[in-house]
């Protein structure tokens, strides 16, 4: 697998944080991120490459489970991560077809009952192949990168506090004080893949990001958190998590996984 990795990825093309200006100007960064993501896949299930008639490596997938969907749902569930390898579809189709039967095979062998497939929205072998295999579009996700200036942030309007916190302070965090923003996640993110996901029961779709929410106040989900409080509740806030893995492949510090939300009458 590492071989293969090491032919497929610098051919792809089409990675996640490729057109990152840090990682792509840095040789090789992109495929020492994703060899890694392979490598240390702590929840693999399994792994598969498909070779050409002379046996060289055209297209690797991979099958991880999906711990935090599972237990939510109570239901289990798997993602297939993005395909990498050729960018020719002639080959690329085929190749991933016959990749998504031995994943979903493999699935069913350790009783998964719901399989994510991510792609690229580029990457129209995947997407074809499957749906030939019965998967529905249900999302797609757009990442902005920004470079952070420490230009500070507006004033507040009197009445308002603006907090900043780690994980250490939020562990025994008074859960009265983010109650109703938390409910108002359950209402508010309703344009997920879940919800769009017929297969999924609408309440628990809708309720993922009330527990996203739950999480982050507790110091679980976050390496911070800013809020905004006003009389003592917190009416706004933004999570993020230190992406260690692309930091170092970009030499400087990137963070992400932000879960935002703010209380209607505050916007």
């Amino acid at each position: 697998l590492e071989r293969s990795l090491a032919s497929l990825l610098p051919a792809d093309g089409d990675l996640a944080y490729a057109n990152f200006a840090p990682i792509a100007g840095r040789e090789g960064a992109s495929a020492a991120l994703h060899a890694g993501r392979w490598r240390n896949a702590a929840t693999t299930l399994g792994a598969w490459v498909a070779r050409n008639a002379q046996g060289q490596p055209l297209v690797a997938l991979r099958l991880d489970r999906r711990p935090f969907e599972t237990e939510h749902f109570a239901l289990p569930m798997a993602v297939i991560a993005a395909p990498v390898g050729t960018q020719r579809t002639e080959l690329r189709e085929p190749a991933v077809d016959a990749l998504l039967g031995e994943a979903f095979a493999c699935a069913r062998a350790h009783g998964i009952e719901h399989v994510a497939v991510r792609a690229s929205s580029n990457d129209i072998a995947t997407s074809r192949a499957a749906q030939r295999h019965a998967a529905v579009h249900v999302g797609t996700q757009v990442s902005w990168m920004l470079a952070l200036d420490g230009h500070p942030h507006e004033p507040l309007p009197p009445g308002f506090d603006f907090e900043t916190h780690g994980p250490a302070s939020l562990v025994n965090s008074e859960s009265a004080t983010w109650k109703r923003i938390a409910e108002w996640g359950a209402r508010s993110f309703d344009r997920s893949p879940y919800a769009f996901d017929a297969s999924l029961p609408a309440a628990r779709s809708l309720a993922v990001y009330q527990a996203w929410t739950e999480k982050v106040m507790r110091g679980e989900w976050c390496d911070r958190v800013v809020l905004v409080r006003h009389a003592g509740e917190v009416v706004a806030f933004i999570s993020y998590q230190l992406l260690r893995d692309v930091s170092d492949a970009a030499g400087v510090a990137v963070i992400g996984r932000c879960l935002a939300a703010t209380l209607p009458e505050y916007r």
